[in-house]
């Protein structure tokens, strides 16, 4: 074979390397074996990760609120649960605040006879407990919590967001801790649509008593207008003056009147926020981790044995011939 053929990857030279394959089966076959036996070892010493995960669906938007959830969006004070925003809820899940009330708590944990930390549980124990935590275990920690550890999707067909919590060696404390993270971002948001809630009721009511002293003082016009002028009809500048007191009443009786409405609204609403999400799912303990993969490993090792073994045998052909 000339060296143009077997450098120009002509079908004459692929026919070659697999008959030398072929010829050297026992090679390539055992170049195969190293290589899925190498992945399966690894794969049983590394620390097994287990994955749960709660599905919930997000209550609240602000098409389901009608006039309440268009007054929350024009006055900046939007629902909590609105909109379905993902991302918020993202940013929400692994704040400081829900993760303070995790960190502060102590978790059974396979292989310890009693509760441990979190911090435990991640190896970065270089204190006696939770309150022994310096500022460095604490952002360690939070860090590991943040990147990859905690973590939340969304469908965006259906809207159902999948919180998931990935932990080592312990699948029920990993369906645990999604559980507690689940319940905890609820609290969370009840407080924060109380609180906005409270503090929209509170400027309505001040807005109620503002407009009802202006209604009271526009009809105590308009009545002290038609007892001191009683032929007004007769006088059209009289009768025009009494139209615009009449129009200012009416239109003031309307923002009291709709003011009302958006008080009753605003209660009923601070009422029916005892949740936020409805979990549809809630986590259970996983039978597999998640990582590492056996069965992904052995496919990618006998992959890659294989490669190796032709690239050892194309190198051999190629001295042989001359041209390496």
């Amino acid at each position: 074979m000339s060296e143009h053929d077997r450098e120009s990857g002509s079908p004459a030279a692929i026919l070659e390397l697999l008959r030398e394959s072929v010829r050297r089966w026992r090679f390539v076959t055992a170049v195969v074996v190293a290589a899925a036996a190498i992945a399966l070892l690894l794969t049983l010493v590394m620390t097994p990760v287990y994955q749960a995960t709660v599905t919930v669906l997000p209550r609240g938007d602000s098409a389901r609120l009608g006039l309440l959830g268009s007054l929350f969006d024009v006055s900046g004070l939007s629902a909590a649960g609105g909109a379905g925003n993902e991302v918020l809820y993202a940013k929400i899940l692994v704040s400081d605040d829900v993760l303070e009330d995790i960190i502060g708590r102590t978790w059974t944990y396979r292989g310890s006879a009693a509760p441990v930390t979190l911090y435990k549980v991640l190896d970065i124990d270089r204190h006696p407990g939770v309150d022994g935590a310096t500022d460095r275990d604490r952002a360690e920690l939070m860090k590991r919590l943040r990147d990859g550890m905690i973590g939340m999707t969304r469908d965006k067909t259906t809207g159902f967001m999948t919180v998931r919590v990935r932990v080592p060696r312990d699948p029920a404390l990993a369906a645990e801790l999604a559980n507690a993270l689940v319940d905890r971002l609820d609290r969370y948001n009840i407080g924060s649509s109380t609180s906005r809630a409270g503090r929209q009721l509170r400027f309505l009511a001040a807005r109620l008593q503002d407009v009802r002293r202006e209604l009271t003082a526009a009809e105590d016009s308009l009545v002290d207008f038609v007892e001191r002028n009683r032929a007004y009809r007769e006088a059209p500048i009289l009768n025009q003056r009494y139209q615009r007191l009449q129009r200012e009443a009416e239109a003031t009786n309307a923002v009291w009147i709709e003011l009302r409405r958006q008080v009753e609204l605003t209660r009923l609403e601070e009422q029916r926020q005892l949740t936020t999400l409805d979990i549809l799912d809630r986590a259970v303990a996983p039978v597999k981790p998640v990582t590492p993969d056996l069965m992904l490993n052995l496919i990618v090792a006998v992959c890659l044995g294989f490669v190796v073994a032709e690239i050892v045998v194309e190198a051999s052909l190629l001295r042989r011939a001359g041209i390496v």
